[in-house]
């Protein structure tokens, strides 16, 4: 009788253990097509420089710039999603954004008003559109159930190509004169981040943190020994919170 209790135990554990794994929802990753829309708020470090350069005589003057501002986007997402085993997952997505408030802009102090200097002005970066790639790999935790079925942790990485309109203001009140430079430009900035997928069913959250860097420079003049080269270089670097709405559409 006493050699049976062990046998017994091992059957009663066994058994219970049985009893929890299928009272408990087996969680996996799900594969197949998902459609997204979102908000996303950036918050953008601009440092912007100008620079007026001549060969004869030679000289050379720069002044610099710089803002924080938020820059706010609607983005529109489509992506499919692999399973790689249990809980872990890879998946691409496709983005597209339209800038709702897609100004950035600052007011250069220049270096003076004379023939050489850098002459003051007001800057504006204005991001229009974009179109982006990303590629995320996700997990799903044991932990995190009140998040739902569909919860999960992942990292991205991406990069997006912005269309992007730049102009550069100049005012000379001793001489009387005002003008602008305006230029369009694609931007193609990296990003990487980390996100959050939660909910159930067919349904989900994206709640992701985003960083970015980019920078363009571009000039004008200098054809002759008396022409001024100008020169415009901006430095960008973003923070972003993107909340999404996540529809899943499976195989």
């Amino acid at each position: 009788m006493f050699t049976r209790l062990p046998v017994l135990r091992r059957r009663l554990v066994v058994g219970l253990f049985l009893a929890a794994g299928s009272w408990c929802p087996s969680v996996s990753a799900a594969g197949g097509f998902h459609a997204a829309l979102a908000l996303e708020r950036s918050f953008a470090d601009v440092d912007y420089e100008k620079s007026v350069g001549f060969d004869s005589p030679f000289s050379a003057m720069t002044a610099r710039d710089g803002t924080r501002e938020p820059v706010d986007a609607l983005k529109a997402t489509i992506g499919y999603r692999w399973p790689v085993s249990g809980r872990l997952y890879l998946a691409g997505e496709i983005e597209g954004a339209f800038y709702l408030d897609d100004e950035t802009g600052g007011f250069l102090e220049g270096t003076g008003e004379g023939d050489t200097d850098v002459w003051p002005g007001t800057w504006t970066l204005e991001r229009r559109r974009a179109v982006g790639l990303n590629a995320r790999l996700g997990y799903i935790p044991d932990s995190l159930e009140f998040l739902g079925t569909e919860r999960s942790l992942y990292l991205f990485a991406g990069t997006r190509w912005i269309d992007t309109n730049i102009e550069a203001e100049h005012l000379n009140r001793r001489l009387g004169i005002a003008g602008s430079r305006r230029t369009d430009h694609t931007l193609n900035p990296w990003l990487v981040g980390l996100g959050i997928e939660f909910g159930g069913g067919e349904s989900r959250f994206d709640l992701r943190l985003g960083h970015a860097t980019y920078d363009v420079d571009f000039g004008f003049g200098g054809a002759a020994a008396d022409d001024p080269r100008l020169g415009y270089a901006f430095d960008v670097r973003e923070w972003s919170v993107t909340l999404g709405y996540v529809v899943a559409f499976g195989d």
